[in-house]
């Protein structure tokens, strides 16, 4: 939006964009911090450019500007019209009102009726790969929380290897969108896969969306990738992200030392089901932690049997040793997906 000039001077005038980063600098970082978090890449730029524009103005200039800026916000008639029709007049100004009123009408949904994707085809994957490594990582991140977890790892699989890191660091860190965004989101890749040549479906079939973001939904898309996209991701991760990567790394499991971050109950539940013979030959090489943390968590006759077959075993090939250690891995995967075992961390909730 361009600023107006002022007759007298030939000045430009402040713009709402210069007020709206006045009052973000009077709020405080923290408060500040929040607002920031649901703009837009664009609406982030013009910001950007408001702050660097009051570098050039003294601070009573500034807050001036703040208290003008709340003044606007606390006239008697914001909150008494229809904020529907203000939008289509702001919206039609800026993208023409046939552009408006379809995003306004795929956002006039009730949030509650937003539907999952669950009903769209694995075939699929392709296509939404192509489209969704064009998109914004974050618009990206939330189509892939909405889909089917072994549908959703196989588009990760398919994307760029520079487009699969940054796109699950945003799944990871994400925040939830609006409701009425998300449903703009929904309805752009509806009538994606409905256009193809693929099998037409009604994503009124299917349950209202429960859409999960965070480490945990990032670590259960990667536990169904292949393992070259899995390593690739959680490299991504520690070279931009070190602690999110040792979060995500947890809940993976691609290590049999990554047992550490069982809870004992969760570790004593994982150690009944599991053949004596395969955890010897599994802790073989493994830290003196885990090796403990094991025979801490078996009962007496167990941890005695565990040792015996360990003293046993002499030196074992290497194969056979991953073998075994990828056995385990695999029942604590399919445990962690049947919620019968939980890794010691915070999990996320179910949001919108």
């Amino acid at each position: 939006m361009r600023a107006q000039t002022s007759g007298a001077r030939g000045e430009e005038a402040p713009t709402g964009c210069a007020k709206a980063a006045a009052l973000l600098e009077q709020m405080g970082m923290e408060a500040a911090r929040e607002v920031l978090k649901r703009l837009s890449p664009i609406e982030m730029e013009t910001v950007a450019g408001a702050f660097a524009r009051l570098r050039e103005m003294p601070p009573t200039e500034r807050r001036r500007l703040a208290e003008e800026a709340l003044q606007e916000a606390a006239k008697p008639d914001v909150g008494e019209r229809d904020p529907l029709q203000f939008a289509r007049e702001l919206l039609g100004e800026q993208l023409g009102g046939e552009t408006a009123e379809r995003l306004l009408g795929a956002a006039a949904a009730s949030p509650s009726s937003s539907r999952s994707l669950e009903w769209v085809p694995d075939s699929a994957a392709e296509l939404l790969a192509e489209t969704l490594q064009g998109e914004n990582p974050r618009i990206t991140a939330l189509v892939l929380a909405a889909l089917r977890l072994g549908l959703a790892a196989r588009v990760v699989s398919i994307l760029p290897p520079e487009v699969k890191g940054e796109t699950m660091l945003r799944l990871a860190r994400e925040q939830p969108p609006m409701p009425e965004a998300m449903a703009v989101i929904l309805e752009r890749v509806t009538r994606l896969v409905n256009r193809s040549d693929g099998p037409r479906e009604q994503a009124r079939q299917v349950r209202p969306l429960q859409l999960r973001l965070g480490t945990k939904k990032a670590a259960e898309i990667l536990r169904q990738c292949d393992r070259v996209t899995e390593r690739g991701v959680v490299d991504y991760l520690q070279e931009h992200a070190p602690e999110l990567a040792q979060q995500v790394s947890q809940s993976i499991f691609s290590s049999i030392e990554d047992l550490k971050w069982l809870d004992a109950r969760s570790l004593q539940t994982l150690l009944r089901e599991l053949e004596i013979r395969d955890l010897a030959r599994a802790l073989r090489g493994t830290s003196e932690e885990v090796q403990k943390l094991s025979f801490d968590n078996l009962s007496e006759n167990a941890a005695a049997e565990l040792k015996e077959e360990m003293e046993a075993l002499g030196p074992t090939p290497r194969r056979e040793v991953e073998t075994a250690q990828q056995t385990v891995l695999e029942l604590v995967r399919t445990m962690l997906e049947e919620e019968r075992i939980q890794v010691s961390q915070e999990e996320e909730e179910d949001l919108i």
